[in-house]
């Protein structure tokens, strides 16, 4: 079921050419990124997809955040880094 995730999700990164992604907790990481790589997804600022980069973010699964109200301060932080590198590569 992953893996047709993975395939679905590139096919609408492809489609909608988003400025950026924010990719929430391990099965969307999983999805978009291979193996290798979303063991260690919290240090990626950009992913390639089809010959552009384009910047991610990794946060939290929305369950996390339900059953621990706390790390909300987390996310907000992953989204303003976002806000940062949008800034940056769009101006």
């Amino acid at each position: 079921a992953l893996e047709n995730l993975g395939s679905v999700t590139r096919r609408h990164i492809e489609l909608v050419r988003p400025a950026g992604i924010i990719a929430f907790g391990q099965s969307s990481i999983s999805a978009l990124l291979a193996p290798a790589l979303s063991k260690n997804a919290g240090n990626l600022t950009f992913v390639n997809h089809d010959g552009s980069s384009i910047p991610i973010v990794t946060s939290l699964s929305p369950q996390r955040l339900l059953s621990r109200p706390l790390m909300k301060r987390k996310v907000w932080a992953d989204w303003l880094v976002m806000m940062e590198r949008l800034e940056a590569t769009c101006g």
